[in-house]
């Protein structure tokens, strides 16, 4: 058991990881964020086995993944912050000469991914945060000469949804 905040990541990744994050070749700068996780939580409440206390079973499933990622067993009042937030998007190419005087635009942020709480009938408190924001967009590359532009923001990207279902569930652990 433990009665300090909690916190849970599964955070897209930043534009310019993209490759690395996704083990395929990329080119240029603008890439685009990646999306946050989406995320089941499932929640059950039972007594401690020698105080009778209540605790808090919670089991974090990634569905992006497809697998727990984590089990804990909280006090009801005890913060769990979970964020699931997409990544940012890269810079934009600079204008790079007289052929090519304009910026290009900035990736786009990836999308909050979406979090599903099911909370079994037992529960009666619990202390969840849910932080599922879009990921800013990347700026714009800079023009090369008074001929260009510069290259505008990429899009933020969408939050992700969190939905609350009540059904009954076991966990086992």
């Amino acid at each position: 058991t433990n009665n300090v905040s909690i916190q849970v990541n599964r955070n897209g990744f930043y534009g310019a990881d993209r490759a690395r994050a996704t083990n395929t070749a990329t080119f240029g700068a603008s890439q685009r964020g990646g999306d946050g996780h989406a995320l089941v939580v499932k929640i059950k409440t039972v007594k401690h086995k020698q105080t009778g206390i209540p605790l808090n079973k919670i089991e974090i499933y990634d569905a992006y993944d497809r697998k727990t990622v984590a089990n804990y067993k909280l006090s009801p009042s005890t913060e769990l912050i979970i964020n699931a937030n997409g990544g940012n998007g890269q810079w934009g190419s600079d204008g790079s000469g007289a052929s090519f005087p304009n910026g290009d635009r900035g990736g786009a942020g990836g999308n909050g991914g979406d979090v599903t709480i099911i909370k079994d009938p037992s529960v009666s408190e619990v202390n969840i945060t849910i932080n599922n924001n879009g990921g800013k967009g990347g700026k714009g590359g800079k023009r090369y000469n008074i001929n260009g532009t510069a290259g505008g923001t990429g899009a933020s990207g969408n939050r992700g949804t969190t939905s609350t279902q009540a059904k009954s569930i076991t966990l086992n652990f």
